[in-house]
């Protein structure tokens, strides 16, 4: 992949899905946890962000407003920030 591919991959909207993992942790147990995942129109996978939140409603209204308002994925980090901040 050329430099100018990878930057034109970078620029370009991605189309967000909700994901689901299980996490362990020492205190808590095993427990579900929801994140997204920024995937290009040809299918691969620009950038997956686990662990957003354990309310499922709350990251698939996540995921809703990246697709309506079309965010770049370099900004998404910020946008979660914010996003969780305002709840």
């Amino acid at each position: 992949m050329t430099k100018e591919e990878k930057n034109s991959n970078l620029n370009s909207v991605p189309y967000y899905r909700l994901c689901h993992s299980v996490k362990c942790d020492i205190d808590l147990g095993n427990y579900g946890s929801y994140g997204l995942i920024a995937q290009e129109k040809e299918g691969g996978i620009i950038k997956r962000v686990d662990d957003i939140s354990t309310d499922c409603a709350v990251v698939l209204g996540l995921v809703e407003l990246l697709n309506r308002f079309k965010v770049s994925s370099l900004h998404i980090m910020d946008v979660i920030e914010d996003f969780m901040a305002s709840l």
